[in-house]
C-alpha cells in the first residue's frame, strides 16, 4: 500500500510559492540595550520592513495598525527589533504569566526563522506586551496548524517590552548558538512576524498566509532574511546537573525520613542538526499531577506527557501510536538522538525503568525512527519499538504522509507487533484522507487490527484484546463567515463512524447528524450536536442517542468560563446494562489581580439504571492558584479530588529561573491520599551551562 503511494509521492509537483518579502540584517559592532525601547543607534540604521497584511478579520487587505520589523546583529546574536503601532495604545493588554502559556487572543508578537531555509521547519519566538515568552520548533511545514509544531523546545533568548504612547515596542535577541543552521559564508533564513492586536481585533502577518495555511506555522510562505555573514552555531553543548534533599515518604523507594540525589542532563549537538540527549536518574517531583478524568468506556485513558527529557522532539516517534512514553513509568537513565540530515529524519531512545517492587531485572525500552522527505512536503518512515523483560513486546511499522496540494493529505500507515503470544495475525493497517480549508474541511479513514496485535506493554492503541477490528469514518463540515453580531466563523457538519469486530454479528456505528460550531471575534464561542448510535456487545445490539453543548468566553477577558453539558444513552460495560448518563463539566479561570490566576474545574457524572433509578454518582473537582511576583518567579498550588475514588493530590511549587542560562531553584511540596498516603517536601536546583 505504502510501497505503490510513492510512485505518486515522486510525481507530486511543488505546489508551495515561496513569499517575495525580504528584509536585511544590519551587522553591528554595539551590541543594543534590550530593554523593548528601539533607541539605539544601530536601529535606525537597519531598514525596516512593514506591510503586514491580515487574516482576520478580512483577510487579504492591509493591518489597520501596522508593525515595524528591524533586524541586526553581531558575532553571536540575531536582535529582532518590533515596532507596533497603535491608534488607541490605552487598549493594548497582556498578563503576566508562566513561559510557553497561552498568549492569545491578547496583544502579541511572534516570528517564525526558517534557518535551514528548507521551507519546511522553524524556531518559533512569541512574546506579549508584557514580554513574557513562548517558544516551539515547527515541523513538516505546520502540518494544517498547531498539530505541526513541538511546543516542548525551549531555547535561550532574551526579550523585552516597552508601551509607549504610539503602540508598544519589543526587542529579543537570539543566541546564535541557540539555534541550529548549515556552516556558510552567507546565509539567507526564512522569516516570517505575526502580530495579534486588540483594538482592531485584527490577526496578521508580515508574509501573507491565507485562512486556509492555517497562520504563521505555513513556514514554506514565509518572507527572507538576507544578509548574515560569518556567523556560527557553536557547539550547541548543554550541561544541566540538579541536585535534591527533601523529607517525607515517596513511596516504594524510600521509607519515611531524610533523602537527597543528584542527577546530570546532557544535550550535545552531535551534528548541525543532530542532538544527544542523556539523562542520569532525573527527578520530576516539580511536575504537576496528571488531572484526574471520569472513564466511562472499557479502555484506559490516555496520559498527557509532562517530562521533559520525553517531550521534545516527542512528536517524530508518535507515528501510529506505537510507542506511549508513558509506559516508561519511572525511568532511572536514558538516551535519546533526534535530528535531521538532509532529507532524513532519526530518532533514537534508548531507556530503563526501575525495577517494581517485586524485584527482578528492570526493562529496557528502545525505539528506532527514521523518516524521509519525499517530494513537497511528504514523507515516508519506518518506526521500531521494543520492550524486554517477561513483559516483553515489539512492534514495527511504517507510514506515508502524501501532500497532493495545499490542502490535501493521505496518511498510510501499516504495523505488525511480535511478543510471547502468536506472530500470527498481528498486523494493523491504516489510512487517512484530510482536506483542510476554511470553507469546507472534510475527511475520510479506515482501519484494519487484527486479532493478536496488541502493543499494550509500548504503545497505546486501545481495543479489545484476541478480537480484529475494522473501522471507517467520515467527517464534512461547511464554513462561513458572517459579517454580523461579531461572529467570526460557523461551522456545521456531520460524521459518520463505523465498527465491526470479529466477535460480533454486524457493524456499529456512531452518526452526528448535527455539528454546529460559532466562533465570535471576541473568541468565545459554542457548540451543539446531536448523535445517533448503535452498539454490538456481546450478541446484541443497543441503540441510543447523545446530545451535547457547550459554551467558552474564550481567552479575552478578566475571567474564562467554560461548560459543557451531555445528555447520553450509555452502556455501563462494569455492570453490563444499557442506561442514561447526565454528564456536566465546567471550567473557571480568573485573574483576580496582576499576576494572580485562579483557575478551578469540576466534572460530574449521573448514571441511571434502565429503570430511571440512580446507579451512582462519579465527580471530580481540581483547584489551580498561580502567583506570578515576578516573570521569572512564582508560586502554585495545585488540590484536586476525586470523590467517587476517595483520593487526594495536593501540590505546592516555588520555582525561580535565574541567570542568562535560565538555570532553576524549586521548593515543591506533593502529597497523594489513596488507600494510604504519601507526602514529601523537596528542595531541587538545577544549574545549566551552555557552551
Amino acid at each position: 500500500m505504502i510501497g505503490a503511494a510513492l510512485v505518486v509521492a515522486s510525481s507530486v509537483p511543488a505546489h508551495e510559492k515561496p513569499s517575495e518579502k525580504e528584509v536585511w540584517a544590519f551587522r553591528t559592532n554595539l551590541r543594543p540595550t534590550i530593554d523593548g525601547i528601539l533607541d539605539d543607534a544601530d536601529w535606525k540604521r537597519a531598514t525596516p520592513a512593514t506591510g503586514f497584511i491580515l487574516i482576520e478579520p478580512k483577510e487579504g487587505v492591509p493591518a489597520t495598525n501596522q508593525t515595524f520589523i528591524h533586524v541586526l546583529y553581531d558575532a553571536d546574536y540575531l536582535y529582532i527589533g518590533l515596532n507596533m503601532m497603535d491608534a488607541e495604545p490605552k487598549n493594548i493588554k497582556g498578563r503576566i504569566m508562566q513561559r510557553d502559556g497561552t498568549f492569545s487572543p491578547l496583544d502579541l508578537v511572534g516570528l517564525v526563522l526558517d534557518t535551514y531555509h528548507d521551507h519546511q521547519s522553524a524556531y518559533g519566538f512569541y512574546i506579549n506586551a508584557y514580554g513574557v515568552q513562548n517558544d516551539f520548533r515547527v515541523e513538516n511545514d505546520g502540518s494544517g496548524g498547531w498539530g505541526g509544531i513541538d511546543q516542548s523546545w525551549d531555547g535561550i533568548w532574551q526579550a523585552e517590552t516597552h508601551i509607549h504612547d504610539q503602540g508598544w515596542s519589543a526587542e529579543i535577541a537570539i543566541p546564535f548558538k541557540t539555534l541550529r543552521f548549515p556552516e556558510l559564508d552567507q546565509h539567507t533564513w526564512g522569516i516570517n512576524v505575526q502580530r495579534i492586536e486588540r483594538t482592531y481585533t485584527e490577526n496578521s502577518n508580515w508574509a501573507f498566509i491565507s485562512r486556509d495555511d492555517r497562520y504563521l506555522l505555513k513556514v514554506s510562505k514565509a518572507g527572507h532574511l538576507h544578509g548574515l555573514e560569518d556567523i556560527k552555531p557553536g557547539l550547541h553543548l548543554e550541561v544541566l546537573p540538579y541536585a535534591t534533599g527533601g523529607y517525607g515518604n515517596v513511596g516504594s523507594r524510600s521509607t519515611e525520613g531524610w533523602s537527597s540525589d543528584f542527577g546530570l542532563d546532557l544535550k550535545y549537538s552531535i551534528a548541525s542538526n543532530l542532538t544527544l540527549d542523556t539523562t542520569f536518574n532525573p527527578d520530576f517531583a516539580h511536575i504537576e499531577a496528571d488531572e484526574n478524568q471520569i472513564n466511562l468506556t472499557r479502555f484506559e485513558l490516555f496520559l498527557e506527557e509532562k517530562r521533559p527529557f520525553f517531550l521534545e522532539g516527542q512528536r517524530l516517534f508518535t507515528a501510529m501510536d506505537l510507542f506511549y512514553s508513558r509506559r516508561i513509568s519511572d525511568p532511572d537513565a536514558g538516551a535519546k538522538i533526534t535530528g535531521k540530515i538532509g532529507k532524513n529524519s532519526i530518532g533514537m531512545i534508548a531507556a530503563r525503568n526501575r525495577p517494581s517492587d517485586g524485584g527482578g531485572d528492570p526493562p529496557h525500552f528502545g525505539v528506532l525512527r527514521l523518516k524521509r522527505d519525499v517530494g513537497v512536503n511528504s514523507s515516508i518512515g519506518a518506526l521500531a519499538v521494543g520492550k524486554d523483560g517477561p513483559l516483553g513486546q515489539q512492534a514495527v511499522g511504517s507510514d506515508l504522509v502524501l501532500s497532493l496540494n495545499d490542502n490535501d493529505k493521505l496518511f498510510l500507515n501499516s504495523a505488525m507487533s511480535f511478543g510471547t503470544d502468536t506472530d500470527q495475525d498481528n498486523k494493523m493497517y491504516s489510512g487517512r484522507f484530510r482536506h483542510n480549508s476554511d470553507r469546507f474541511p472534510y475527511g475520510v479513514w479506515g482501519s484494519w487490527i487484527e486479532p493478536k496485535f496488541n502493543v499494550d506493554q509500548i504503545g497505546f492503541i486501545p481495543h479489545d484484546a484476541d478480537v480484529g477490528e475494522r473501522e471507517f469514518g467520515l467527517y464534512g463540515s461547511y464554513g462561513w463567515r458572517p459579517d454580523f453580531l461579531g461572529i467570526r466563523n460557523i461551522y456545521l457538519g456531520q460524521d459518520l463512524v463505523a465498527e465491526r469486530r470479529t466477535n460480533e454479528e454486524g457493524w456499529e456505528w456512531q452518526w452526528s447528524n448535527i455539528d454546529l460550531y460559532v466562533r465570535r471575534l471576541d473568541d468565545s464561542r459554542a457548540w451543539f450536536s446531536h448523535e445517533n448510535w448503535q452498539l454490538r456487545w456481546q450478541q446484541k445490539k443497543y441503540n441510543g442517542d447523545s446530545f451535547y453543548a457547550g459554551f467558552d468566553t474564550g481567552n479575552g477577558r478578566k475571567y474564562r468560563l467554560r461548560l459543557t453539558g451531555q445528555l447520553r444513552d450509555q452502556y455501563d460495560f462494569a455492570d453490563e446494562y444499557l442506561g442514561d448518563i447526565r454528564r456536566v463539566s465546567g471550567t473557571l479561570r480568573f485573574d483576580l489581580w496582576e499576576g494572580f490566576f485562579l483557575d478551578s474545574s469540576t466534572e460530574s457524572v449521573w448514571e441511571y439504571f434502565p429503570s430511571g433509578a440512580l446507579d451512582e454518582v462519579k465527580r471530580t473537582m481540581l483547584l489551580r492558584t498561580t502567583y506570578f511576583l515576578h516573570r521569572d518567579l512564582f508560586i502554585r498550588s495545585f488540590f484536586q479530588r476525586s470523590f467517587h475514588r476517595d483520593t487526594v493530590d495536593l501540590n505546592l511549587l516555588f520555582s525561580y529561573t535565574f541567570g542568562p542560562n535560565n538555570s532553576r531553584f524549586y521548593i515543591a511540596y506533593n502529597e497523594h491520599r489513596a488507600d494510604t498516603t504519601e507526602r514529601i517536601l523537596l528542595t531541587k536546583l538545577s544549574y545549566r551551562f551552555n557552551f
